[in-house]
């Protein structure tokens, strides 16, 4: 049987299913599969967790809403499988950002995707 892709929007979150999957399935590319960010909103930290598909250069980064770079978490070779990373809610600096929408993007250098975190004070 045939299941048609589909996508609808939740809070702010756009989540893609692919055949049986459930809104919690990762935005999947070629040898990238982004899976959220948990908790997400966040008060002082949030899980970001991503599976590739092989080892690649990865960097993983969070943006604020005029596209600019608040702080680099990881730019380093990874293992292919399972990843995950923590954001404090901090700037380069170690410095608290402001309470709002920010982006995290995950970059294997063919493939980036982007998700939004809240983070909350």
């Amino acid at each position: 049987s045939h299941v048609a892709n589909s996508s609808h929007v939740t809070g702010g979150m756009v989540y893609l299913h692919y055949g049986v999957g459930n809104p919690d399935d990762a935005l999947p590319a070629a040898n990238l599969s982004f899976y959220g960010s948990f908790p997400n909103p966040f008060s002082s930290q949030s899980e970001i967790r991503f599976s590739l598909a092989k080892n690649a250069l990865t960097r993983v980064s969070v943006y604020n809403l005029k596209g600019q770079q608040v702080r680099k978490l990881i730019d380093a070779p990874l293992k292919a499988g399972n990843n995950s990373i923590s954001w404090d809610g901090t700037d380069a600096e170690g410095k608290p950002v402001a309470a709002g929408v920010y982006f995290v993007r995950i970059d294997t250098g063919k493939t980036s995707l982007s998700r939004k975190l809240l983070l909350m004070r």
